[in-house]
């Protein structure tokens, strides 16, 4: 065959460490994918801060216990508003980058990722204001969810059993973001600068480019980009040898066998997957509506909050939630929900956290933080759950034709949630940061 066809040959890599390389490298991905966005979220209340520094700089608070809850205090500015940016460049990418993604081979796509990443870390940390400080919160952002859509589409190419290790993963990079943003930036622990603990956290994206050139085993559908050759940057028309013939059933990405071609087509197919997508948004419409409208109002004193400080309080609540995340999505391999659970009785079940919690954000009546710290932690297994089993569900029934693009654009659901649940928390903060028992600082 000469050198200048468009053709590519595929070797296969050893079968003998194929399944156990894979399984390591998407767990990986999992975690290193999603724990730039974690970050940002569990530094919310520390970016709104940025202009308050005598530097203008990311830096550390004095972190008091609250005396009574007469003094319970309101943020001036709503975490919800770095949640609107860690999620609106995520909403256009996941909703337009199907229709266009399949033109970059998967090496391409983890490179735009990592570079996201690296610089969304950077930029926060060194912000001098708070727009600033979201342009890296928003770069976050479009790294995630490029990654996720790019993975998920990668685990076409694998067995179903990749998307239990890329669940676990997203779930462990929930624990490792917030709780080690919370520990590094505790007073009672490291007590770093949130400045020091970001740029302590561009580990995550070295490790993410070792993983993918290094530990993955390549599929054999899957086109190798070379970094000194361009022209394998980017991917016109690529068909697919094996053992020297032409395999037309095959294909490195969503428009050719492994997706539908035309937008019409691709539109036809969201379409039936509305089933599942409706009720995942829903899901992550009220966890997020509780994680950054809700937890930073729900306030405990010195006594009931076990002397902790309302920042620190707010910090852990994340922890705890991510905790939950991480239990019930490494769980989906051993436990698998029916449809009907998924599409019923999670979302009903996370619609009610969320309204017991805004009744305490309005007139409390929890008697300690530790009862929180148990909703918290049910609002994230049943979130966990609602995604893991949904991916899944999608990978195991849905046609092998369009398997590839149905497990990019149903995450789309869970993004759409989210936004939604961002625009709403910000008025909510003000009307309940408003009612006569609330003070602003």
């Amino acid at each position: 065959m000469s050198e200048k066809s468009e053709e590519v040959i595929f070797e296969k890599p050893p079968n003998k460490y194929y399944v156990g390389r894979s399984l390591i490298a998407f767990w990986i991905f999992g975690i290193c994918n999603n724990f730039g966005y974690v970050v940002m979220l569990s530094a919310a209340q520390d970016i709104l801060r940025v202009d308050e520094s005598k530097n203008g700089n990311l830096t550390k608070k004095e972190e008091i216990c609250m005396p009574d809850m007469s003094q319970r205090v309101c943020t001036e500015q709503s975490a919800g508003l770095v949640l609107m940016m860690n999620i609106l460049p995520m909403f256009f990418i996941k909703f337009f980058a199907p229709f266009f993604i399949h033109y970059l081979p998967y090496g391409t796509r983890s490179t735009i990722v990592i570079v996201f990443q690296v610089f969304s870390l950077l930029i926060t940390a060194f912000a001098t204001n708070v727009p600033m400080a979201l342009t890296g919160v928003a770069m976050a952002s479009v790294g995630c969810g490029f990654g996720e859509i790019m993975y998920l589409a990668l685990a076409a190419h694998y067995s179903a059993n990749v998307l239990t290790s890329w669940s676990s993963g997203t779930g462990m990079a929930g624990i490792l973001g917030a709780a080690l943003y919370a520990a590094m930036t505790d007073p009672r622990m490291l007590a770093l600068t949130p400045r020091t603990a970001l740029l302590l956290m561009l580990v995550g994206p070295t490790v993410f480019a070792v993983t993918y050139c290094l530990l993955l085993a390549r599929a054999p559908t899957v086109k190798k980009t070379v970094f000194h050759r361009p022209s394998t940057w980017i991917e016109w028309k690529v068909k697919i040898i094996e053992n020297g013939q032409i395999d037309n059933a095959a294909s490195t990405d969503s428009q050719q066998s492994n997706g539908p071609t035309s937008v019409r087509e691709k539109l036809s197919v969201s379409m039936g997957l509305l089933k599942y997508m409706i009720p995942l948004g829903t899901v992550y419409f009220a966890q997020y509506f509780i994680n950054q409208g809700l937890a930073e109002l729900i306030i405990f004193d010195c006594t009931q909050g076990l002397h902790s400080s309302p920042d620190s309080q707010y910090k852990w609540y994340q922890v705890l939630y991510q905790i939950g995340v991480f239990i019930s999505r490494s769980m989906v391999g051993l436990i698998s929900l029916p449809f009907w659970v998924i599409v019923a009785v999670l979302p009903i079940s996370q619609m009610s956290i969320m309204s017991s919690l805004l009744l305490e954000s309005l007139s409390p009546y929890l008697p300690h933080i530790l009862v929180v710290y148990g909703i918290i932690l049910l609002e994230g297994l049943v979130g966990g759950s609602a995604y893991a089993n949904t991916v899944r569900h999608v990978h195991k029934n849905v046609s092998t034709s369009v398997k590839e693009f149905a497990l990019l654009i149903v995450t789309a659901a869970d993004t759409v949630g989210i936004l939604i649940a961002a625009i709403l928390s910000i008025p909510t903060h003000n009307y309940i940061c408003h009612l006569p028992y609330y003070d602003w600082f």
